[in-house]
């Protein structure tokens, strides 16, 4: 078996794809597993000998100026899904073979819709099994007060889940979706068995080597951008580091240069951008809420394996994570200068507490959310599925 691995938005030294991919490549090697990863075209030849990703897959289509937004939608819904299927077609029916899998770690209902299309053109018994991640859903769903019913235009997901349905027959392609609600929405539209996984944050040598000191009191690292906070939260914490001139901050990617306050280039090496979260006492992730309501963040999973309290905007996924227990830290309505200072002047005994929960949860989150551990989920449910089709 081998494992083909579609990072179709891998194109720099991004931390979401870049560090996945990785990490995936490290687990894959571990298992003893031959693979090879598709990344976009964009991907630079530097950043593809890092990752060993094969600059493949195309930017999708441009749109269609389309006023009506509904016809948009749908425009894009095509366009996307038949560009993605074209470069499978393209890329994967030569090199796939009926007993590998296709990882897709970035599914959305365009990807599952252009995978079945790509599968409609392969016979059905030269098709290999396909694995699919969901990290979000569209982001017009809405969720309820309760944070448990989720609402939307459903209509795109099952049409693709139908349709890949279909193209997979009796041989389900394994549906991870990083969270327990949204598995169980997708897996009732799609008609496919969906299962809850974890981030794959980590490998299980990441966490090594990384320094123990914490030199930075409150720091934002990640890509640098309005729905992140771009816009307050540098402000913000200039005037923070001005009020309490002991105390460091750091700020990624803003250009800042002002005592007390670190500025750190936008774009980091893998091991560096991992160092840096590891200094931080604290992290804020000023994140916006409606962008992030059924959203999953990667650094704040790095923090919590690495030991570092958040501070993240409630009814969010982020903050649900605080309140169940697996993270740490604080949770706002509104991000003011009042409510950062009284988090920073807390007396040490109480600082104390937080980080020494925080460190409890550290071990259990690495070893949970290890790339490791999907991948023996994925293999796992092949197997399971290959013994019931097997002749007795």
């Amino acid at each position: 078996m081998r494992v083909h691995i579609v990072q179709h938005g891998l194109t720099g030294l991004r931390s979401h794809y870049y560090n996945e991919t990785i990490a995936w490549r490290e687990a894959l090697a571990g298992a003893g597993l031959g693979w090879h990863c598709y990344a976009n075209i964009a991907l630079t030849d530097d950043h593809a000998s890092q990752t060993g990703a094969i600059p493949a897959f195309r930017l999708p289509a441009d749109p269609l100026l389309e006023p009506d937004p509904n016809l948009a939608k749908l425009s894009d819904f095509i366009e996307a899904a038949g560009s993605f299927a074209a470069d499978c077609v393209r890329v994967l029916t030569p090199a796939a073979k009926p007993d590998d899998v296709v990882l897709i770690p970035y599914a959305t209902d365009q990807e599952i819709f252009g995978a079945a299309q790509w599968l409609e053109t392969i016979p059905e018994s030269d098709r290999p099994r396909l694995a699919f991640i969901v990290h979000r859903p569209d982001f017009d769903w809405t969720i309820a007060e309760d944070r448990t019913r989720i609402d939307g235009d459903f209509a795109y997901w099952r049409y693709a889940g139908k349709r890949l349905a279909a193209a997979t027959g009796h041989r389900h392609p394994f549906l991870g979706v990083r969270d327990e609600r949204l598995a169980t929405t997708i897996g009732t539209l799609t008609g496919l068995p969906a299962t809850a996984v974890p981030m794959s944050t980590f490998t299980r040598t990441t966490h090594l080597g990384i320094p123990g000191e914490k030199d930075i009191d409150l720091g934002m690292v990640g890509e640098f951008r309005e729905e992140r906070g771009s816009k307050e939260i540098p402000a913000l914490l200039v005037q923070a580091a001005a009020r309490h001139p002991h105390l460091r901050f750091l700020i990624q990617g803003a250009g800042v240069s002002t005592r007390g306050v670190e500025a750190m280039a936008a774009n980091q090496s893998r091991d560096r951008f991992l160092r840096t979260i590891a200094r931080c006492r604290m992290l804020v992730l000023p994140y916006a809420p409606q962008r992030y309501r059924m959203r999953t963040s990667g650094i704040q999973s790095f923090a919590t394996g690495f030991g570092v309290p958040v501070i993240v905007p409630n009814g969010t996924w982020m903050s649900d994570r605080i309140a169940d227990g697996t993270s740490s830290g604080f949770v706002y309505n509104e991000l003011t200068a009042g409510f950062l200072d009284a988090i920073l002047t807390m007396p040490q005994q109480a600082r104390d507490a937080l980080q020494r929960l925080a460190d409890a949860k550290a071990e259990p989150w690495r070893e949970r959310n290890s790339t490791h551990t999907v991948l023996e989920q994925i293999l796992g449910w092949f197997r399971a599925r290959d013994s019931r089709t097997l002749p007795a």
